[in-house]
């Protein structure tokens, strides 16, 4: 948690759950993939996942909103990372090895 993620945290935008529903292309570090998000309920979150990305977010099964922070949980319902609305159609936070993440569409 650097003051990054807390200046993030103060200036997010509201998120309505059933507005991230759908694809979404994700920037992590250096590379680029695929990651959908649904409403269908899977643990403690909803069914989400991702194709062709690397790293931690190959793990990633499910996802949750928090308050203004969107959580992106791997297939045992750990936090992989965590992101908050930037702007219209955009997310942008960090992995918790502190890699940059966003979602944009």
């Amino acid at each position: 948690t650097g003051t990054g993620d807390a200046t993030a945290a103060a200036t997010a935008l509201d998120v309505k759950k059933e507005s991230m529903v759908g694809n979404w292309r994700v920037a992590n570090g250096p590379s680029s993939c695929d990651m959908f998000l649904t409403l269908t309920n899977l643990g403690s979150g909803s069914r989400g996942g991702t194709r062709g990305c690397a790293g931690e977010l190959t793990a990633m099964g499910s996802w949750e909103v928090a308050g203004k922070q969107v959580v992106l949980k791997d297939r045992d319902g750990n936090a992989i990372a965590r992101l908050y609305k930037t702007a219209d159609s955009r997310f942008d936070g960090s992995t918790n090895s502190g890699q940059p993440v966003s979602l944009s569409r």
